[in-house]
């Protein structure tokens, strides 16, 4: 292996034992006993494929006395690793562009679109400061209020409100009141956030729901197609990065945005 193949993979290797252990005792995204016991059980899997990868040894892991599926508990993992940023994920990719291009000194209110079940992207920019409301149909309602944030969220002055709907369902009003819409994997609201006048920042995701769907009247049939179409629009700027170790393009869409010292089109005084 190379050296930075050799590097990524104990990077890699160390987050997860580190944060495999603070996630039983912080428990951030509430899960119940059966959910802990699954995600360690993954987790020590992840870690012995790593092992037997380079010729360790591994240790047994004992499944846990009651499984849920299979696609729970990879999704589970995957929380996981987003949560605890172990690899640059595409809500962390949007998480960090907003850190460096949106401080709060010009952006304090944002609406996050489609944020999952978690609101990870809400919660983050919560615990940063941000005002955020955050907008998905199967997210928890639990993460909405301030006594329910653990300790290192109540120590920000940001505030988190979580609606549990579609984007396309929710009031005018929660639109005109956020200084910025931000998404992360998102492509059946890629069309309504380009629309808005309103600066929006976005990714979409490679999964089966690009397939089939349409954009602008047109069908589409895969998310390198979707991209293209995006990427025609009027208003849209593409920022491209290149992912941790396999090198891999990344876009962020960034949509109707304005320069700073600017609210709903006019200049601060």
């Amino acid at each position: 292996m190379a050296k930075s193949e050799e590097e990524y993979i104990e990077n890699y290797f160390r987050k997860l034992i580190v944060n495999g252990k603070k996630v039983i005792t912080e428990n951030p995204d509430k899960l119940s006993i059966i959910e802990l016991e699954n995600l360690s059980y993954e987790i020590m899997n992840r870690i012995n494929e790593i092992n037997s990868g380079l010729g360790y040894e591994t240790r047994k892991v004992e499944k846990p006395p009651i499984l849920i599926s299979k696609e729970r508990r990879i999704s589970l993992f995957v929380d996981f690793i987003d949560w605890y940023d172990i690899v640059e994920t595409p809500s962390y990719d949007v998480y960090k562009y907003v850190l460096e291009n949106y401080p709060l000194n010009r952006c304090t209110r944002i609406l996050c679109v489609g944020d999952g079940e978690n609101s990870h992207l809400g919660r983050k920019l919560a615990m940063k400061g941000y005002q955020v409301v955050c907008v998905d149909p199967v997210a928890k309602k639990e993460f909405s209020s301030n006594r329910n944030k653990n300790n290192q969220e109540r120590k920000a002055n940001g505030n988190l409100h979580v609606v549990q709907g579609e984007f396309f369902d929710i009031s005018e009003d929660m639109i005109n009141w956020a200084d910025l819409i931000v998404g992360s994997k998102i492509p059946c609201c890629a069309e309504s956030l380009i629309g808005l006048n309103k600066t929006a920042v976005f990714n979409i995701s490679e999964n089966a729901e690009v397939h089939n769907m349409r954009f602008k009247g047109k069908k589409i049939n895969s998310s390198k197609q979707l991209k293209l179409e995006i990427m025609k629009c009027k208003g849209v700027r593409v920022e491209r990065t290149l992912e941790e170790h396999t090198n891999r393009e990344k876009l962020l869409f960034i949509c109707n945005e304005r320069e700073y010292g600017e609210v709903d089109g006019k200049e601060e005084h």
